[in-house]
């Protein structure tokens, strides 16, 4: 919580004290929403509804590649190190290598679009509208288990290594214990979507469309 409210103040203090500059405008996706972002380094990959994602540089603005391979939107994205994962309407995973453009593993299970993921290590959890979550190892393209208990799509996933906790579109926050594929307490009293969630140490942070709260 420390860190949260000391990386606010940095913030606060630099949009009313620090230098302005011009900003880079990365434009590559035409007319097409980009549903996703994620910034690693010195790169930013964003994710489109015209079935691609780019990899751009921030210190030239310029897209190094673009991925391609996905047959719908992508919806979701992963990235650490030069590894990205996508999640898309065409209800599949990519584990990408950002430096080559390479696909390396195309991730099958699903049966809806895959709308949420979180990537720790070697493993990545998505949520989808199909109500479940899959725990993959990215190595080896394999899915290690499956978290079924939610009756409406799952919009948001955090992972620890540990402990899964998703939220979905039943108004509903869940923890697992992966390895068992057992769902430890189920978070009720929300009375509407849950489309976000943070978890800190022993704490989860939740946004639906009727409140914030704090569990």
């Amino acid at each position: 919580m420390e860190n949260i409210v000391h990386a606010s103040i940095l913030i606060e203090q630099n949009w009313r004290y620090g230098t302005t500059r011009q900003p880079k405008l990365l434009k590559g996706h035409d007319d097409h929403v980009i549903t996703c972002l994620e910034f690693c380094g010195a790169r930013v990959v964003s994710g489109s509804d015209d079935n691609t994602l780019k990899v751009w540089s921030v210190v030239t603005g310029k897209c190094l590649r673009t991925l391609v391979g996905h047959t719908g939107g992508v919806w979701s994205s992963q990235m650490a190190g030069y590894i990205v994962i996508s999640g898309s309407t065409d209800r599949t995973l990519k584990v990408w290598n950002a430096d080559t453009g390479q696909c390396i593993h195309t991730l099958y299970g699903h049966t809806s679009t895959v709308r949420c993921m979180h990537l720790y290590n070697n493993k990545v959890v998505s949520g989808s509208r199909d109500a479940t979550l899959r725990v993959w190892d990215i190595d080896t393209g394999q899915c290690l288990h499956v978290l079924m208990g939610h009756v409406a799509a799952v919009r948001c996933v955090q992972y620890d290594g540990r402990r899964v906790v998703s939220g979905a579109y039943d108004y509903m926050v869940k923890v697992w214990d992966p390895e068992s594929e057992s769902c430890l307490h189920t978070l009720q009293g929300h009375t509407n979507r849950v489309y976000s969630l943070q978890v800190c140490g022993q704490t989860s942070y939740l946004s639906t469309d009727d409140r914030l709260q704090m569990t």
